[in-house]
This record gives C-alpha cells, sequence and structure tokens, in this order.
C-alpha cells in the first residue's frame, strides 16, 4: 500500500493523516477541513455534520462515490475514525464501495446494542469487576450515569438526576470513582498486545457537558500492577467482537489499583497520535486487517505526549493573518465562525514523564489564551489545564 492513496473518514482526520502519509497518500473525508488537514492530505473533502453531529448519509455516500471514481481502476483502502458508532448500517455501505481496514459493522452494532451483555461477558472471561448497565432507569438508589448508545466525545454523557432526560439510545451506567483512562490495543486473528495506557485529561469546566473530550496524556510505562488486568482485558475484548487491528478500551482505574471497563470503541481511537510508535502501529493495524500476523512489541518505555482540545467560551470569527503558536493543530481556516462550546484547536506538548508534559501544555495553555484573546477569542484553556485531577470517573468517552 506504500504510496497508494488512504481515504479516511473522520469527525477531524488530521491526525490520521499525519500519521499516514508518510507511507501513504491521504485522501479525507471530514467535517473541518482544517488548515492541518489540508496541509498534510493530498485530497480533502469537508462535509458538514448533521444536526446530531453525524455525517449526512447521502452526502457521505456521494463523497465515497467521487473518490472511488478518482482512484479507479484500484480499490481504494478506507480507514475511519469515530462517528460510525450511531450509524453501523452508514459504514456497511461505505464497505460497499471502498476496503474498509478496521472495524465490522456487526462489532459497532453489537457495542450499541448489546455493551451491558458484552460488559458481562468480559467481566466472566477476564475476571474484572463491571459497572452495572442498564437499558431502564435503576429503581434503587445510587449514583449513575446517562449516554447515548454509540454517541462520541463524551459530550453526552451526564447525569442521570431524572428518567425525563432519557430517550431511544439511551442507557444508564453505575458510576464508578476513579480515574478515566484508555488503553490502546493492536489484535489479530492469534494475539492481542498492549500498545500503551493514557489518561484522560479532565478539568469538568463545562457544566452543560461536565464529560466531553478534552484530551489525553500517555504513560510512559504500564504499571507493573495495572498490565495483567488490561492484557487480560484486551485478549477478552479481541476474542468477544472479533476485532482485528487497533482498538481502545476505557476503564476507570479506582483508588485500590482497580481496572473496571466502561466502554469499548473497536477502531482507532484519538490517543493513537500521542503514541511515540504510532506510524507503525498505523502499519501494523492494517496488515492485521488484511489477515497478516502481527509484527509488533510495545516498546518498554516513551515520552509522555498530552494533547489538549481547546473550546471555544464564546461566539468568534476567525481572523486572517492569525499567527498560531508551533504547539497547535486543528486550526481552523480564515473567516471560520465558532460557537460557543465548539472545539475551537488542538494544544500538544511532550515531557519525559506526564507531570512535565502537563506543566508544558500549561504553558502553552496560557501563552494561546493571551494570543487569542488580542483577537477577541475567549476560550476555554488557560488557568483550567492546572486543575486536572485522576479523581473522576468512568465518563465512557469515545475519542476521535
Amino acid at each position: 500500500m506504500r504510496n497508494k492513496p488512504l481515504l479516511i473518514i473522520a469527525p477531524s482526520a488530521r491526525a490520521l493523516a499525519t500519521i499516514a502519509r508518510h507511507r501513504w497518500r491521504p485522501w479525507v473525508i471530514d467535517h473541518y477541513g482544517d488548515l492541518d488537514t489540508r496541509w498534510v492530505a493530498e485530497r480533502v473533502l469537508c462535509i458538514s455534520p448533521d444536526r446530531a453531529g453525524r455525517f449526512p448519509r447521502d452526502a457521505l455516500l456521494r463523497g465515497v462515490s467521487q473518490y472511488v471514481e478518482f482512484a479507479a481502476p484500484e480499490k481504494l483502502a478506507c480507514v475511519v475514525g469515530g462517528g460510525f458508532e450511531t450509524d453501523p448500517d452508514l459504514l456497511q455501505r461505505v464497505g460497499e464501495q471502498v476496503s474498509v481496514l478496521g472495524p465490522s459493522a456487526q462489532a459497532l452494532f453489537s457495542i450499541k446494542q448489546q455493551l451491558s451483555q458484552i460488559l458481562t461477558a468480559l467481566s466472566e472471561s477476564s475476571g474484572l469487576r463491571v459497572p452495572r448497565t442498564l437499558t431502564g432507569a435503576p429503581a434503587g438508589p445510587g449514583l449513575w450515569l446517562l449516554k447515548e448508545a454509540g454517541a462520541a466525545g463524551g459530550a453526552h454523557v451526564r447525569w442521570a438526576s431524572s428518567a425525563a432526560q432519557a430517550g431511544p439510545d439511551t442507557y444508564w451506567q453505575e458510576f464508578i470513582p476513579g480515574g478515566s483512562c484508555s488503553a490502546l490495543y493492536l489484535a489479530d486473528r492469534a494475539r492481542c498486545v498492549l500498545c500503551g495506557v493514557a489518561k484522560h485529561l479532565r478539568s469538568a469546566v463545562s457544566s452543560r457537558a461536565p464529560f466531553r473530550y478534552e484530551g489525553a496524556v500517555v504513560l510512559p510505562t504500564c504499571p507493573p500492577d495495572l498490565r495483567p488486568q488490561l492484557e487480560a482485558l484486551g485478549v477478552s475484548v479481541s476474542r468477544h467482537l472479533g476485532v482485528k487491528g487497533l482498538f481502545g478500551v476505557d476503564f476507570v482505574l479506582t483508588a485500590a489499583g482497580e481496572c473496571v471497563p466502561v466502554d469499548i470503541n473497536p477502531r482507532i481511537v484519538a490517543t493513537l497520535e500521542l503514541y511515540a510508535d504510532s506510524e507503525k502501529l498505523l502499519e501494523q493495524h492494517f496488515a492485521a486487517c488484511s489477515g497478516a500476523s502481527l509484527l509488533y512489541s510495545a516498546p518498554d518505555k516513551q515520552p509522555s505526549r498530552v494533547h489538549q482540545v481547546v473550546y471555544a467560551r464564546s461566539a468568534w470569527a476567525v481572523p486572517a493573518g492569525l499567527n498560531w503558536p508551533a504547539c497547535v493543530t486543528d486550526r481552523p481556516p480564515p473567516n471560520t465562525r465558532i460557537q460557543a462550546d465548539d472545539a475551537l484547536c488542538s494544544l500538544h506538548a511532550v515531557g519525559d514523564n506526564p507531570d512535565a508534559a502537563l506543566c508544558a501544555l500549561r504553558g502553552a495553555a496560557r501563552a494561546l489564551s493571551d494570543s487569542l484573546a488580542r483577537h477577541g477569542a475567549h476560550v476555554v484553556v488557560g488557568q483550567n489545564a492546572a486543575t486536572y485531577r485522576g479523581d473522576e470517573a468512568n465518563v465512557g468517552i469515545k475519542s476521535g
């Protein structure tokens, strides 16, 4: 596949296009068409999301058809990010035109419709505790979260204060106190490798979306007492769902050191770009999805990379000639209208350990906040970046 076109479909495709560009020619379909995506991709088609934040079915299928014509007579390979969990049938339709190297529509459908049963099965096979997950309002007391089946980004997660909040695709999940984390795995037909662990950033500064995805920092190594739990979890997921290639599992790390899985992402996740060997991981993902055996082992240690999503505090139009700092990606084109609470851009930093990476991130956040304020933009960064803590709960963030 080297130097061949690769179709990337994701709400924001910049990270995947950046990772892929040294071996493939990225052809992108996403929602934003930001400056960085246009810099690294050979072709970019921007399709605005519908009111539910998803790709409109007809527009996406037309876009895929256009790219298929560009690639003819060769079969176009495709990799997807988030956004298909709520509509697995759309992924099936995409797969009728291109070769999707990633999750099957059946795997996405199973997680959307049968998450409670899947978590129970994983508990039985791995020995790990899982949260109670219900399709109807819980009868007894306790703290519960209300989530939307298949939704991504964490903005859909809220406290389950009343049954009036529920919709046709919502479900209740028991609140588990602890640190919100994500494990990245790579699987083929015979084995599953734990690639690493990332800790979600959580400042809880948005009252309307307290559990939305804010970013993550990769740990240099997996804690020794956590590794056996996560390895057993990854093997159970890959066997139960038949997942091949890269996938992620969100879990809560309790104060007692217990790993409690809360959600499954049977696809490439946003934290992939934080791994030092992300290019190798993507190459192995394609090999595994094509039926080859894995030729991968995770490094003993890696730098702590961190990214943070920067949200707009109020509406703002991006001015022409804005000098963005080098640590910023996902930069919107000039004259883009950003609404309050929209994702504006992303910040990046790196350090020898998570504390050093977060320290660098806080400095970058303050510099960006001051710079944007001079142009009339007010964003959710700066001092909030110093409030990240590890006492959050099972928000079940679907990154990507």
